[in-house]
């Protein structure tokens, strides 16, 4: 087996190629690996908040069954086999309202945690450039971190994103933040699929609903509309 490891992010799971067929069990077990908080938070479920660990998620049985086009029985028979394996744990939460599944050895698959923890960094054009082996580090944490600690002393800074919809994306989640309704990645995850179905998977339309939602201050998504309150949409 080759070493080393590839970063993925998140947004796989918004590519309609995804979510197109039943989950392999390959494919349900990256989702797994996608879906844990890689930093300690919270979620919602059933009007319950939920502390999570890192490396850990909430979801319950049947969300996950329908998350994967999977019957209930072969979801609990493919947890019990990364239970065998020692890939995960599983505890029920409180009356049964979830069950907590823990990744073993999440760091060994997001070690240096750079898919999350770098995703809004400022960074400079030729910041690149001038890291190397010889007069920076191979490590991809202290690389970046090596970075960061550059742009604390510039005056101007670019912030670089993978595409327009991050860009309007993280719009909005400062737009949340700021009205003190901070995601979770549950949260962040269930806007997405959300979006996708309210744009066919139309990423032009999906911004426009994400700009829509900012202009008027909303905490979701809806569908588009010519006029609301006597606001625009974009």
């Amino acid at each position: 087996m080759m070493d080393g490891w590839i970063r993925l992010h998140r947004r796989l799971q918004d590519n309609r190629l995804w979510k197109k067929e039943p989950f392999t069990a390959g494919q349900a077990w990256v989702d797994l690996l996608l879906m844990a908080e890689w930093k300690d938070g919270m979620t919602e479920v059933r009007g319950i908040r939920i502390a999570l660990k890192r490396g850990q998620l909430g979801m319950p049985e049947q969300q996950i069954a329908k998350r994967w086009t999977w019957s209930r029985g072969k979801v609990r028979r493919f947890e019990r086999f990364l239970v065998q394996e020692n890939m995960i744990l599983i505890e029920q939460y409180k009356n049964k309202v979830t069950t907590i599944i823990t990744i073993c050895n999440y760091d060994e698959y997001q070690g240096y945690g750079t898919s999350d923890s770098t995703s809004d960094d400022t960074i400079d054009s030729t910041s690149d450039k001038q890291i190397s082996p010889e007069n920076g580090t191979s490590d991809p944490q202290k690389r970046y971190n090596s970075i960061d600690n550059k742009n604390k002393n510039k005056n101007k800074t670019i912030k670089v994103f993978d595409s327009e919809f991050e860009k309007v994306f993280n719009e909005f989640k400062e737009m949340r933040k700021k009205m003190r309704k901070p995601m979770t990645g549950f949260a962040e995850e269930l806007i997405m699929q959300k979006l996708v179905k309210l744009s066919n998977n139309d990423e032009s339309i999906k911004i426009k609903i994400l700009k829509q939602s900012i202009v008027n201050s909303w905490q979701g998504v809806f569908p588009l509309k010519q006029k609301q309150s006597g606001k625009l949409a974009l």
